[in-house]
């Protein structure tokens, strides 16, 4: 569906004026030179938020919509910054720029689950340079790395470090297999032990008797 809209036009003719063309607005229909309304726009914007141009734009088609994955991504670009709570409890990880060779930093807020920034490079001064500018902060969720640590102790020393929940199942996991590894011998000794190789033996023949 198209839609056409006439609006009224005013000219100024004084020498002087800076603008010599007046336009109604109508801020809640469309924005100025706008080519879909406001209702429209946003809704495309709630799609290209989470998913991205390309699985957005796949399920705005399957609504009937009509759109391109460059459309959502331009929508996304130019929204305006939500505002940035004061943080409490912050997460701490790498992304990629470039998978196996160039790394950032992204810091999230724990508590609503917002980007608070992207770091250019993975570093601990990088990391402490940005937690000095935000003393508010009291918990600090990372992964193992010693430079993220690092740079934490420096930043906010204030702030309690805690492991993220990948990490500390890894950290149990690994801690199980070290101490099955140091108890091999017992566990082997246990498997050919006379008690276990009888009961065996006993099964078998139980269950041969039982067959005749």
């Amino acid at each position: 569906m198209r839609v056409q809209l006439r609006v009224r036009k005013f000219f100024c003719d004084h020498p002087a004026c800076p603008r010599q063309i007046f336009t109604a607005r109508l801020p809640t229909v469309a924005a100025p030179w706008a080519r879909r309304t406001t209702r429209l726009a946003q809704l495309l914007l709630a799609f290209g938020m989470p998913l991205g141009g390309e699985a957005g734009a796949r399920l705005v088609a399957r609504l009937g919509l009509r759109t391109s994955p460059d459309t959502l991504l331009r929508l996304v670009q130019t929204a305006p910054a939500p505002d940035a709570s004061t943080p409490q409890m912050l997460g701490v990880d790498e992304w990629a720029w470039r998978r196996g060779q160039r790394y950032g930093t992204i810091l999230v807020n724990l508590e609503d689950h917002r980007v608070l920034d992207l770091l250019p490079e993975r570093s601990a001064e990088s990391v402490a340079a940005w937690l000095a500018q935000h003393p508010t902060i009291t918990v600090v969720c990372r992964d193992r790395s010693a430079l993220y640590a690092e740079g934490i102790r420096r930043g906010a020393p204030q702030a309690v470090q805690i492991v993220d929940r990948f990490h500390l199942v890894k950290n149990l996991r690994e801690a199980v297999e070290a101490f099955l590894h140091s108890q091999r011998p017992a566990l082997q000794a246990q498997g050919l032990s006379p008690r276990c190789i009888a009961g065996g033996a006993n099964a078998r023949t139980a269950s041969n008797s039982g067959g005749r």
